[in-house]
């Protein structure tokens, strides 16, 4: 039996979920897209800088520019202006592909030894772009180990941001991301001295940080006065330091049945 305090506050708050709702200016929403442009690219900086965890922080922000659902209403959505096209960085997967997949990602490799996974702008803004809309850049797969686990730009985000501290931190993980961002146990397995070597930075988190500079480009065509001065990527030097290799957008392709050799006829 619910006690008098206990109605009396229930009572209240019946009262304020009846009040009249007030709409939200649309200079005010301009100025709250701003903030999050402002706070994804200080996320990409730091994370640029050695804190790979803000990939959290850029994957909650990158929800609130885009992500839209029952209970939430992004950003662009309020803005109208959710139609836009989305800058695409990734790797063009070959339809033939029979093996892993990294679309966002480049593999680093060290002399010391050490290995990771770096976002592709790591290595300069990417050899390839392209445009496309709201939902087919959102739900295309970026990272396929090869096995039957894949992840598109919506599943890696929201995995960041719903499991592992960007938002909440749950108490169960979905068993695919554990496997790839926290035994790292994605596509590739090195040893050196006999000893396996586990990436140094996964390849879930890295797939973030460039996802968030597709944001941040995809803006800054329609906002470029809200992007000016704005920390969008790395300085054109080596992020990685000396001794470091950068190599990405390797694929195994079945080429199909082996073509037999054409018999020449021989000239009389």
């Amino acid at each position: 039996m619910p006690t008098k305090r206990q109605q009396k506050e229930s009572q209240k708050h019946k009262k304020q979920a009846a009040a009249k709702r007030i709409q939200r200016p649309q200079g005010d929403k301009l100025e709250h897209l701003k903030k999050q442009i402002r706070f994804i690219g200080k996320s990409s900086k730091e994370y640029d800088l050695g804190d790979t965890d803000e990939a959290a922080n850029i994957a909650n922000h990158i929800c609130i520019v885009i992500r839209d659902t029952g209970m939430s209403t992004s950003i662009l959505k309020q803005l109208g202006k959710k139609d836009i096209s989305f800058y695409d960085s990734a790797f063009p997967r070959h339809p033939n592909d029979v093996g892993s997949y990294q679309g966002l990602v480049v593999m680093e490799m060290s002399v010391n030894p050490k290995w990771g996974w770096v976002p592709v702008v790591f290595s300069g803004d990417g050899p390839f772009e392209s445009w496309k809309p709201f939902d087919e850049w959102w739900n295309a797969v970026i990272l396929d180990d090869g096995h039957g686990i894949e992840f598109t730009r919506r599943d890696i985000v929201l995995a960041v941001r719903n499991q592992d501290g960007g938002a909440h931190v749950d108490p169960a993980l979905d068993e695919p991301y554990v496997k790839m961002e926290k035994l790292k146990e994605f596509a590739f397995d090195f040893t050196a001295a006999g000893q396996e070597l586990k990436p140094r930075v996964g390849a879930g988190f890295s797939s973030v940080r460039q996802i968030g500079f597709e944001v941040l480009v995809t803006l800054q065509r329609e906002f470029p006065a809200f992007l000016k001065g704005k920390y969008i990527r790395p300085e054109p030097k080596p992020v990685m330091g000396p001794n470091t290799l950068l190599v990405g957008g390797l694929q195994l392709v079945d080429l199909g049945p082996e073509i037999p050799p054409q018999n020449k006829s021989s000239t009389p």
